[in-house]
């Protein structure tokens, strides 16, 4: 982009060339005023004290035999001085004609002429015009629709300046359809803010289909869907360009309003990384048909999975993650159908369903199956047979419910991701699996690839151990080494490592401002919870070695209160992840704290139920004795005390 021009203030050069100084004057002001207009012809917007000079000089009275330059522009240039601010106007006369007069020997009428189109034109470049000009224009419209609103860009475009200064803005919303500048500062895309679905029915190309047409369509979605990894990180990373490339066009754009704007080309993603989530995947698969002459919808679903929780590290008491089932509008999962009839008359659905739930490609053949027309909404778990036209939002509304995303994963056990990133933990990494054939890889003391997004941002120095031998990186080289060595293995992009650079230096405003509530509690929170989630484990096992004690009758009192215990904790760390759920930080660390003290009270029954244990392993005769000594008396304190500690008795 143009840098802008900077130049000393102009008021006195402008001042007494109006009132017809000297030559040389007037030449100074000329150059002035050529600047600006190669400023505003590159999209950058006057500064207050330019305006203030320009519209000083358009002030000042004028000789009225001073005669306008050769060819006289006057007329033209009054022409579209006022058609600008129309939508009949043509912005490309506007610039050639500031072109023509700032490439003339300029009189005192001709500056003022040219003063008067710059200050309009300048007008024009600023978001309040550009609102003004929408509410009159839509106003007149009977009804709004995206066919409508094309309309009024094209006009739009054509009459207005571009702006680069507005990349990403939103120019104006009407109804439920939001138009934002492009990179290019032109108005763009127009974005529906709520999903966009038509009734699935059968066209004349899905008519009298026989077996190796059925044959074809299952093949094509084999070749796509079989040889895909599970990717969900790239819609992340491709905001992230996205972000960084309008921001260097606009330094004032923030990452919400880029959100607003962003656009997600799902078919574009998946050739980019070969990889992709349930909805890229449908997205490649539907176009693929539609080039092999097969339509389809893709169809979306409530289907729950690991996806459809809150951010807290146990979500089954809690139900479908509200703030994503709004933001989604119910869309979980995304698949492919194809509706035909056959020779006979026959509906059937051809029906692709992108589950990932198998990692072999053999297996993953299974999620392709024929059924009958009539049960369709049984078998697809859905009351409206519907095909979404915009998936760009879908994956955008997703993209917005993942704490942690996957850019590979699960491996072939399924049992954990292999390489993404997490937001809770804050960090990129890459599981043993993923590691494993990779020669080279800078490696934590734990013997894995994992960075910390802080570290990225600030680009800390650590040392790494790369092959068995310590070296000294700063956190952005070692990304970089680790995207040369994995490039092929993952099927990275070139302009991965900078991606995920700018992500970690938004990491803050991505949780905040981007990420569904409450994953901003949930980050701040994250060690709270760890370490009450570690005391849960751990009271829990010890609690399931006693209860194998009451299976053989073995069960003593002491048993019974610890059980009683970890039934405690269970309700508290239901609390904790309610407060999560609720964007309630301090009672998530307050409840944190009172799970820290009932964990060691159960550590005071299991150290009594150790010392009675070894106790009673020395034989009856032993057993027997102590029920009659002392130590009876600070056994029944101590039960005294479990049961009614400060705060309350055992019970819930």
């Amino acid at each position: 982009m143009n840098e802008m021009i900077v130049f000393p203030s102009t008021s006195d050069r402008m001042m007494s060339a109006f009132m017809e100084e000297p030559a040389e004057t007037v030449s100074l002001l000329t150059l002035d005023i050529k600047m600006l207009a190669f400023n505003l012809l590159n999209g950058n917007p006057l500064l207050d004290a330019e305006k203030a000079d320009l519209s000083r000089c358009i002030s000042q009275k004028l000789s009225w035999y001073v005669s306008f330059p050769v060819g006289s522009y006057k007329k033209k240039l009054n022409d579209v001085r006022k058609n600008i601010l129309k939508v009949k106007g043509d912005i490309a006369k506007a610039q050639l004609l500031i072109q023509k007069i700032a490439s003339l020997s300029l009189t005192p009428h001709s500056l003022r002429a040219l003063a008067k189109l710059l200050l309009i034109y300048d007008e024009a470049l600023q978001p309040a015009f550009v609102q003004a000009r929408v509410e009159e224009r839509l106003n007149s419209l009977e009804e709004n629709s995206a066919d409508r609103l094309y309309t009024f860009i094209h006009a739009y475009n054509r009459s207005c300046p571009a702006s680069r200064r507005l990349a990403g803005n939103l120019a104006f919303a009407a109804e439920d359809y939001r138009v934002f500048f492009t990179r290019e500062g032109t108005l763009g895309a127009v974005l529906l803010d709520k999903k966009w679905t038509v009734p699935i029915a059968i066209s004349k190309e899905e008519q009298n289909w026989n077996g190796q047409q059925l044959d074809e369509i299952a093949e094509a979605f084999f070749q796509i869907y079989c040889a895909a990894p599970y990717n969900n990180l790239s819609p992340m990373l491709e905001f992230m360009k996205y972000f960084r490339e309008l921001k260097a066009e606009n330094p004032a754009l923030t990452l919400h309003q880029a959100y607003l704007a962003f656009d997600p080309d799902p078919v574009d993603m998946f050739n980019k990384y070969n990889s992709g989530d349930c909805v890229t995947v449908s997205a490649k698969i539907q176009a693929a048909l539609k080039q092999r002459g097969f339509p389809s919808a893709v169809l979306g679903t409530p289907t729950r999975n690991m996806w459809t929780s809150p951010p807290i590290p146990k979500p089954s008491h809690f139900g479908v993650w509200k703030e994503y089932k709004r933001a989604t509008e119910s869309i979980f999962h995304c698949q492919v159908v194809a509706v035909f009839s056959d020779s006979q008359g026959d509906k059937g659905v051809a029906y692709m369903n992108p589950t990932f739930a198998y990692q072999e490609p053999l297996m993953r053949r299974k999620d392709f199956s024929l059924f009958p027309f009539n049960k369709k909404v049984q078998h697809l778990r859905t009351d409206k047979f519907e095909g979404i036209i915009n998936l760009g939002h879908i994956l955008k509304k997703q993209m917005s419910g993942k704490t942690s995303m996957q850019l590979l994963g699960p491996d072939f056990n399924g049992l954990e991701p292999i390489f993404g990133v997490d937001f809770l933990r804050g960090n990129i990494y890459v599981n043993r699996t993923g590691m494993k054939g990779l020669q080279g890889l800078p490696l934590n003391v734990d013997g894995y690839f994992s960075v910390q997004l802080e570290e990225l941002r600030n680009n800390v120095a650590r040392l790494y151990f790369i092959d068995g031998q310590e070296q000294l990186l700063a956190a952005q080289d070692a990304l970089e080494l680790f995207s040369a060595i994995a490039k092929e293995r993952f099927q990275l992009p070139d302009d991965f490592a900078e991606n995920i650079v700018t992500l970690a230096e938004n990491e803050r405003g991505i949780i905040k401002k981007i990420l569904l509530s409450p994953a901003q509690t949930a980050k701040e929170t994250y060690h709270e919870t760890k370490s009450a989630l570690e005391i849960v484990r751990e009271v829990n096992i010890q609690q399931n070695e006693y209860a194998l004690t009451r299976e053989k009758g073995q069960e003593n009192y002491l048993m019974r209160c610890y059980r009683q215990k970890y039934q405690q904790l269970l309700f508290e760390f239901d609390e904790l992840q309610d407060a999560i759920i609720a964007n309630a930080p301090d009672e998530v660390r307050s409840t944190a704290l009172e799970i820290a003290r009932i964990k060691k009270q159960a550590d005071e029954l299991k150290e009594m139920i150790t010392i009675q244990m070894a106790k009673t392993s020395k034989g009856k005769e032993s057993c027997e004795h102590s029920k009659t000594s002392g130590d009876s008396v600070t056994l029944y304190e101590f039960e005294d005390s479990a049961l009614s500690d400060d705060e309350g008795s055992l019970s819930i």
